[in-house]
Order: C-alpha cells, then sequence, then structure tokens
C-alpha cells in the first residue's frame, strides 16, 4: 500500500496537467469504454493493495470497496493539493516525502512518532 500510494502522488505531481485532466468530468466520455476499462482497472489494482493489506490484519472487517475509496480519496487530495501547489504555502518546510510519509502514515494509523500517547 505504501509503495503505491507513494507512487500514485509522485506521477500526479510530476504529470501535473494530465492528472488535473483525468478528474474534469465536463472534458471526459463517462460512456467511453476504454475509459471505463482503465478506470475500473484502476480501481481494481488499488482494492488488491488493501485487500493485501487486510489479509495482513489492516481494517480486516471494513468493506473493502470502501476502504479502497477512502484511500484514494485521501492520496488523491494530497495530490491535487501539492499539485496546485495549495500544500506548501501553509507548510513551506514539507518535502513532498514528508507529506506523503506522514499522509500514508495518517491513513494507516500509524501513530508513531505522529502523536504523543
Amino acid at each position: 500500500m505504501h509503495a503505491a500510494g507513494r507512487a500514485y502522488v509522485r506521477v500526479a505531481v510530476d504529470n501535473a496537467g494530465l492528472f488535473a485532466l483525468m478528474f474534469r468530468p465536463e472534458d471526459l466520455d463517462p460512456d467511453n469504454t476504454s475509459y471505463q476499462r482503465s478506470a475500473s482497472n484502476a480501481f481494481e489494482r488499488l482494492m488488491d493493495h488493501v485487500r493485501i493489506a487486510q489479509d495482513a490484519g489492516w481494517q480486516p472487517d471494513r468493506d473493502t470497496r470502501l476502504l479502497a475509496g477512502s484511500v484514494w480519496s485521501i492520496l488523491h487530495g494530497l495530490a491535487a493539493l501539492w499539485s496546485q501547489g495549495a500544500f506548501q504555502a501553509p507548510v513551506p518546510n514539507a518535502s513532498l516525502d514528508d507529506a506523503i510519509e506522514t499522509t500514508l502514515a495518517l491513513a494507516f494509523h500509524e501513530t508513531k512518532g505522529l502523536v504523543h500517547e
């Protein structure tokens, strides 16, 4: 999950124009079979990663599809904010790597070093 999450954000940031275009519904044809197939395959790959994490003990009783959508939304949000320069204004000293690792840690409830217990 971590590697896939890092890759998603990095590809989005490195290809900001394409990333923005991919999520503009007014510029997409949702009835296009190639688009539908690609979108479905991408989400299924994410669900595969989530299932592996669930099998390893992460959120095993939660709905896999809902978890996948939630993980996607968290990483997509970081990618969008970073790509648009909105993240860096309030957090000017953060690197993209730091932002990704913190986001992944929060998403997966890894509190070591993030909260005082």
